[in-house]
C-alpha cells in the first residue's frame, strides 16, 4: 500500500520542477527583450543628442570670428580687441597696416589658461599695449586652425602667446616669429616683451616696407619684362606680316609678269600665224593675178584706155602700174597685196594685213570692191596714198594688254 503512495509523490514533483524550470525560461526572455528595448532606446537617443550637438550647438571650439564674443562673455571687459577673422585675413591686415600680430592660443583643458585670461590679458596695461601696437587674434586649440597654428609655432602647451611679423604671403610660410611665450606667464614679463617689440616697432615695420617695396619692384619689373616681351611679339608679328604682304605683292607681280609675258607670246604667235596664213593666201592668188596683169597689159598695148595709178608708201616710198580703166578696185589692192611676189626681189615691200587707200583731191578712202577705176574716178590718173589698218588693230591690242 506504501508503494503506490510514493510514485504519487514522484510524479508530483517531477511536474513541479517541469512548471518552474518553464517559468525561469519565459521570465529569461522577457527580460532579455526588456534590455534589447533599453539599449535600442539609449541608442536613439545617444543619435538624436549628437545630431542636436552638431546642428544647434556647432563643432567644439570658439571659432576665430567670434573669439572675442566669447572672451568678453566669460571674462568681461576690458580685454584686447581680438580681430574678427581667420588667421589668412589677419595676416592680410597685419601686412596692409603694418603691425606685428599677436597671437594667443586658447585651450580650456589648461589649468592657467582661466588665470592668464582673468590676470594677464585684462590688465590694463596689456590692454593699452596690445590695442594700441599689435594685432591681436585668438585662436582656440580644440579647434584645427588654432591647433595647426600653434603646432607651426612650435608651442607645447597653452596658454601660449606669440609676436609673428607677418609674412609677404597669405600663409605662415615666410613669416617671422619674435618672441614666444607659453604656461605661466605673468603681467610683467609679457608687458616686458610687448615694451621691447613696441621700441623695435619702427625697424620692423622699415623691414615690412622694404619688403613690400622689394615686392612691388619685382612685380613692376616683371610688369615691364612682359609688356616688352609683348612689344617685341608685336613688333615681329608686324614685321612678318609686312614681309608677307611684300612676299604676296611680290608673287602677284611675278604672276602678272608671266601672264602679261603669256599674253604677249600668245598674241606674237596668233601674228605669226596670222601673217603665214597670209602669206600662203597671198602665193596662192600671185599666181592668178600676175596672169591678169599680163593679159591687161596686152590689152592696153593694143589700145585700150588705162589708168595709171601712183601708190604712196608711209615710208616714203612710191611706186606706179597702169591698169585697164575698166579693171575692178579689188585687182589694185591684189596687185598691191602681191606685189613682192610677182616682182620679186629680197628687198621688196610688203603690204600690211589691212590697209585702204586715200585720195587728197577730193578726199576720199577706199576699200577693196568691185567697182572699176573709171566708175569711181581714178583713170586716167591717180595718186593714192596706202594707209594701214593693221598696225591701228595691234596698237589697240597692245594697249589693252
Amino acid at each position: 500500500q506504501r508503494r503506490p503512495l510514493l510514485r504519487t509523490d514522484s510524479v508530483a514533483s517531477t511536474s513541479s520542477t517541469s512548471s518552474l524550470s518553464r517559468i525561469s525560461s519565459a521570465v529569461g526572455l522577457l527580460g532579455r527583450a526588456v534590455l534589447g528595448v533599453a539599449r535600442t532606446v539609449a541608442w536613439v537617443g545617444s543619435g538624436i543628442l549628437s545630431f542636436f550637438s552638431a546642428v544647434v550647438l556647432g563643432p567644439p571650439g570658439v571659432p576665430s570670428e567670434s573669439f572675442d564674443e566669447f572672451f568678453e562673455a566669460r571674462y568681461g571687459r576690458p580685454r584686447p580687441d581680438f580681430f574678427r577673422g581667420g588667421l589668412r585675413e589677419a595676416l592680410a591686415t597685419a601686412r596692409r597696416e603694418e603691425k606685428v600680430i599677436f597671437v594667443y592660443c586658447h585651450s580650456d583643458a589648461s589649468a592657467q589658461t582661466e588665470r592668464f585670461c582673468r590676470d594677464v590679458l585684462k590688465h590694463d596695461a596689456v590692454v593699452a599695449l596690445l590695442n594700441e601696437n599689435f594685432l591681436v587674434i585668438g585662436l582656440d586649440t580644440s579647434r584645427l586652425e588654432g591647433a595647426r597654428t600653434l603646432s607651426a609655432l612650435r608651442g607645447r602647451r597653452c596658454p601660449f602667446v606669440a609676436l609673428v611679423m607677418p609674412p609677404m604671403g597669405s600663409s605662415m610660410e615666410g613669416s617671422q616669429t619674435l618672441h614666444r611665450l607659453e604656461g605661466q606667464i605673468g603681467v610683467d614679463q609679457l608687458v616686458a616683451v610687448l615694451t621691447v617689440a613696441v621700441g623695435d616697432m619702427e625697424s620692423l615695420r622699415h623691414q615690412v616696407r622694404v619688403q613690400s617695396e622689394e615686392t612691388q619692384r619685382s612685380r613692376l619689373l616683371r610688369e615691364e619684362q612682359d609688356a616688352e616681351y609683348l612689344e617685341a611679339l608685336e613688333r615681329d608679328r608686324q614685321m612678318q606680316m609686312a614681309r608677307d604682304n611684300e612676299e604676296a605683292e611680290r608673287r602677284a607681280e611675278e604672276a602678272r609678269k608671266r601672264e602679261a609675258e603669256r599674253e604677249r607670246d600668245r598674241r606674237r604667235a596668233e601674228k605669226e600665224d596670222k601673217k603665214r596664213r597670209l602669206e600662203e593666201s597671198r602665193a596662192a592668188r600671185s599666181v592668178e593675178v600676175r596672169r591678169i596683169l599680163e593679159e591687161d597689159d596686152r590689152r592696153i598695148s593694143s589700145g585700150e584706155s588705162a589708168a595709171k595709178i601712183l601708190i604712196r608708201l608711209p615710208t616714203g616710198g612710191r611706186f606706179e602700174r597702169k591698169f585697164r580703166a575698166d579693171a575692178p578696185l579689188s585687182l589694185l589692192f591684189d596687185w598691191i597685196e602681191c606685189r613682192h611676189l610677182i616682182e620679186g626681189g629680197g628687198g621688196a615691200w610688203v603690204a600690211p594685213g589691212s590697209f585702204e587707200l586715200k585720195q587728197t583731191f577730193p578726199l576720199r578712202a577706199f576699200q577693196k570692191s568691185e567697182s572699176t577705176l573709171s566708175e569711181l574716178q581714178l583713170a586716167p590718173s591717180s595718186a593714192l596714198l596706202l594707209h594701214p589698218l593693221e598696225a591701228e588693230d595691234d596698237a589697240e591690242s597692245e594697249a589693252a594688254s
